[in-house]
């Protein structure tokens, strides 16, 4: 994938998947130098900041980390980010503000057809694991 880099440096979605191996492989500041190089290519990419917002809670960044995920629920509302973000703020202590990401997220997340839903098992087992660490019942 550098080899991609160095012959399109300018292929914004070659810079996101080497933030995304980064990320995967715990090398945070890396994974953040990469997301940053893609959002520069495409602002308008709304994943790029949730990935940049998990980043920045894995390096200790947390009022940044809180920013990005909301620029990214800014531009798009999706279930995988409101989980995400739910996770950040349970991580960071603040378990009211975790269970309302999260209620959001499953809010939208019932409302998707069963095919979507199922098309992503690790949100599913970041929902059930959210379910259990922030004491939710799911009928």
């Amino acid at each position: 994938m550098k080899r991609a880099l160095y012959l399109d440096p300018f292929e914004w979605i070659i810079a996101y998947n080497l933030g995304l191996v980064h990320l995967n492989t715990a090398q945070y500041a890396s994974a953040f130098h990469y997301f940053s190089a893609a959002l520069h290519l495409k602002p308008e990419f709304a994943s790029t900041y949730m990935y940049i917002g998990i980043v920045l809670n894995k390096m200790g960044d947390n009022r940044n980390s809180c920013a990005s995920f909301k620029r990214a629920l800014e531009m798009k509302k999706e279930p995988t980010t409101y989980f995400n973000y739910a996770i950040t703020l349970y991580n960071q202590g603040n378990e009211e503000e975790a269970k309302k990401m999260f209620n959001e997220g499953e809010r939208m997340f019932q409302e998707s057809d069963t095919k979507s839903r199922d098309s992503e098992p690790e949100m599913l087992e970041q929902r059930k694991e959210l379910v259990k660490a922030l004491n939710i019942n799911i009928t």
